[in-house]
């Protein structure tokens, strides 16, 4: 951060209020948003919408939007923070304030900066210009760490944490980000990446929280394809009555039994007077929510039989949601 053009102090401080502050839901707000010129790894950044969440969810790079709809697919999750900004000073374990943890004994940070100045890396903390007023010169303060996807699940122990750390191929987790050949091989830039990524290792350590290395090439391509548009149709809404959803649910687990393609069962249905296109949305949903389990692995094409479950995204990626031991 220290390259970026230099900041107010009232901005400083408001910015680093509204990152520190502990939201959750539709409350929270990302540390960075996918803005044009925000995201270093992708020209042209987006967010998707999440209805567990009620709010959009920002991926700085394309490597992101497949892991936020597995994340978000996964029914014990309960919350996910995207972009999400790292305690520079002490503070309490990241699930504090959340109801979920009322009563937890949870244990804390030091603090990146302290983090950073334990394991002599102070210098590679980042950093930004801060300027007094408008004539005065610049002068560089500690700027937070972010990293990419915060999940807070359950299971029989409890709420817990997990951290995805993404990236587009296998190996580059602490290695420096887009940008020239030149200026990723340089020493002091792939040092710099190398101790912002301890100090972000040791920061989770201390909150007994894991951190995983992902990749978007360890996606099986078709799993991807298919969770992305489930992720979009599920938000949009189901304006059929309970008893009539039942109903429709109810014909496409009977076609997923007997091998018949979707559309035969949404063109029966339209005869009934049932609208194709909120018949088209109960088959996502059904599918999004697991009512309805087809294989992930194979291509969700309405004119052909959907395949029963045979491969659970879910089971065969189930390391990539464990907590810490």
């Amino acid at each position: 951060m220290a390259n970026q053009q230099a900041i107010s102090v009232q901005r400083y401080k408001h910015t680093l209020k509204r990152a520190f502050t502990r939201l959750w839901g539709p409350n929270y707000v990302p540390f960075q948003t996918a803005t044009i010129g925000a995201a270093p790894s992708d020209p042209i950044p987006g967010d998707v919408f999440s209805v567990l969440l009620q709010r959009r969810l920002h991926r700085m790079s394309r490597a992101e939007k497949p892991y936020i709809a597995l994340a978000l697919y996964h029914p014990r999750l309960f919350d996910l923070k995207d972009q999400f900004a790292m305690d520079m000073e002490g503070a309490p374990h990241l699930l504090a304030g959340h109801p979920k943890a009322d009563g937890l004994l949870l244990p804390g940070t030091t603090g990146t900066l302290e983090v950073a100045d334990r394991l002599r890396l102070i210098r590679s903390h980042p950093r930004i210009g801060v300027k007094e007023d408008s004539a005065a010169k610049a002068s560089m303060w500690p700027w937070p760490l972010f990293g990419d996807l915060l999940l807070f699940l359950t299971d029989e122990q409890g709420p817990y944490c997990i951290d995805w750390d993404v990236k587009r191929h296998a190996g580059e987790h602490g290695k420096p980000g887009p940008g020239s050949f030149f200026e990723r091989e340089s020493s002091g830039v792939m040092a710099g990446a190398e101790a912002r990524w301890l100090i972000h290792l040791e920061y989770m350590r201390e909150h007994v929280i894991r951190v995983v290395p992902v990749a978007f090439e360890q996606l099986d391509t078709i799993l991807v394809h298919n969770l992305q548009r489930l992720l979009k149709i599920h938000s949009q809404p189901v304006e059929l009555g309970a008893t009539c959803c039942g109903d429709v649910l109810g014909a496409f687990q009977r076609a997923l039994a007997s091998g018949q393609p979707p559309n035969e069962v949404i063109d029966a249905l339209a005869r009934q007077k049932i609208d194709p296109d909120q018949a088209f949305r109960v088959l996502h949903h059904a599918i999004w929510y697991r009512h309805l389990r087809v294989d992930l692995y194979q291509p969700l094409v309405v004119d052909r039989p959907l395949e029963p479950q045979v491969r659970d995204p879910l089971v065969e990626l189930a390391h990539l949601f464990r907590r810490a031991d």
